[in-house]
């Protein structure tokens, strides 16, 4: 008897997953013609040189090298096609995001329609992919939010800090280090590709000017034990940093629990399209 329910619960949970997986793949259908301007120029053609054993640091791709772990299942998929799994993907992640810390229907459709998630949303890039990496265990947390190191990089600080106080260092922080340091080895033009990405007219970084904020709401990340002030403080501690990259700020006042979280959504929502429409920056 118990077996049999063990079976009915394992057959619902495929029967769901199953559903789900169906969904995104029609809803690409339509978001395929989107237009962008990371997916089709930098990730699609990255993969595609990787699965040909070449380096994807020739053609304009600066992420860490485990990043073909995300992007290489959807790769391959045809280009078109791809991108509009990269735009469900990114519109799913971003409400569950939304439902995880209680969003009211007001503050999620103010987040929805940010100029952050949808500047992520058209670019085609994977932001809001990496915030996910908040909620798996944490031996893997550093390898996913570092995919982009402008959102991990205060996660990863604040990481470092506990794991030290958890004594789980060597558990949890050396087996990145190891990847970090054997990627440089392995791929010796991977730096060189990341320090061309500042150059580009869209780095909307505060840096160094915002240092001080950054090491403070990193310091209150470690105080209070949150890591959502962690990814805050990445956006004030880069060098390097997109518009849409500013909505981990976004989430660490979701995970704040004010009363004035529909406010801040709806202050940030009227800041964001300001600055896109100012400055055409995404």
């Amino acid at each position: 008897m118990f077996v049999q329910q063990v079976q009915q619960i394992r057959k619902a949970g495929f029967l769901k997953y199953a559903l789900l997986a169906i969904f995104v793949l029609v809803c690409a259908i339509p978001l395929a013609a989107f237009p962008d301007y990371d997916w089709r120029e930098n990730f699609y053609p990255a993969a595609q040189v990787f699965l040909h054993g070449q380096s994807p640091y020739n053609t304009g791709f600066a992420n860490p090298i485990w990043t073909m772990l995300f992007v290489v299942p959807i790769s391959l998929f045809p280009m078109d096609y791809s991108r509009g799994l990269v735009g469900v993907l990114t519109l799913l992640a971003s409400t569950w995001l939304c439902w995880k810390y209680k969003m009211s229907v007001p503050g999620t459709a103010l987040f929805l329609l940010s100029g952050t998630v949808f500047g992520n949303f058209h670019a085609g890039n994977l932001d809001a992919l990496v915030l996910l990496g908040l909620y798996v265990p944490a031996e893997w947390s550093l390898f996913v939010l570092m995919v982009k190191p402008q959102i991990g990089l205060g996660y990863a600080l604040w990481r470092g800090v506990k794991s030290w106080h958890e004594r789980t260092l060597i558990k949890i922080i050396v087996p990145f280090l190891i990847a970090f340091i054997g990627c440089m080895i392995i791929y010796p033009d991977w730096l060189p590709a990341t320090d061309k990405i500042r150059i580009y007219n869209w780095n909307c970084s505060l840096f160094p000017y915002a240092i001080p904020l950054g090491l403070f709401l990193l310091w209150q990340a470690v105080r209070k034990d949150k890591p959502s002030l962690a990814l805050a403080a990445s956006a004030f501690l880069s060098p390097y940093l997109t518009l849409y990259s500013y909505v981990t700020v976004q989430v660490a006042l979701m995970d704040s629990k004010s009363k004035w979280r529909d406010w801040w959504m709806l202050i940030f929502f009227i800041a964001s399209w300001a600055f896109q429409l100012l400055f055409g920056r995404g």
